[in-house]
């Protein structure tokens, strides 16, 4: 049985980084401007193309990987010493507030109460099937706060905290998100929807050849009226 590597995935708002076990590296991938906007993914074929031009370009081969996202790319809320019914009340608004066409949420426990996460499902889920194809498997999606340890002051993995999370990676399935094919587009085929400014009319139709005949031929009764009288 061939043992497939294993690694870190870490999506930040326009940066990933990728690390294998037992490298003494973190590959960054910049993700051009162009691609992403508002959390939102705008350019599915360039973010396709992107990175599979990057795996080819540095000679990544398969691994499985739990993919961890950054603060800022997520969405939360602590919910605390609420009834059950209170807090299911307060768990749909805020998920209601979260600004995205398919939300995908996650409960932790907290003292005193819960932390409700959420994130764009759309957006990992893409992001996840692109890099399938590209022969990174995501296992599990985890946030930045849940696994604090393995990173720096400065936003970048520790690798020498690395180890001991890799003897508990397949412990770590249990607490991912779920994401869900609901309302996901399909992408390869989809194209925009044009804007109000780019929807095909028909053509209006020219009157004005006819007004200008009327008006000829009303001019000509005028003048042959004034020459009979």
């Amino acid at each position: 049985m061939v043992n497939i590597a294993r690694g870190i995935i870490f999506v930040k708002r326009q940066d990933i980084d990728f690390y294998i076990e037992n490298s003494t590296e973190v590959i960054n991938l910049v993700l051009p401007a162009e691609i992403n906007r508002d959390l939102e993914i705008i350019d599915f074929k360039k973010l396709a193309e992107v990175i599979k031009t990057f795996v080819e370009t540095n000679k990544i081969s398969t691994f499985n990987a739990i993919m961890i996202v950054d603060n800022d790319l997520i969405f939360e809320k602590d919910l605390i010493n609420l009834t059950e019914e209170k807090k299911e009340e307060e768990i749909k608004k805020f998920l209601d507030l979260v600004p995205f066409d398919s939300v995908e949420s996650r409960i932790t426990p907290i003292d005193k109460g819960i932390k409700v996460l959420a994130i764009n499902n759309n957006y990992f889920l893409l992001l996840s099937r692109i890099l399938e194809k590209n022969g990174i498997n995501t296992n599990s999606i985890l946030t930045k706060n849940e696994l604090s340890q393995l990173f720096t002051n400065e936003n970048q993995l520790n690798l020498t905290a690395t180890s001991q999370f890799f003897k508990q990676f397949d412990n770590y399935n249990q607490l991912s998100f779920s994401l869900t094919t609901n309302f996901l587009p399909d992408m390869e085929n989809h194209t925009p929807e044009k804007k109000d400014s780019q929807i095909d009319e028909k053509p209006k139709r020219s009157y004005l050849p006819y007004l200008l005949i009327v008006f000829v031929l009303l001019f000509s009764v005028l003048i042959f009226f004034l020459f009979l009288r």
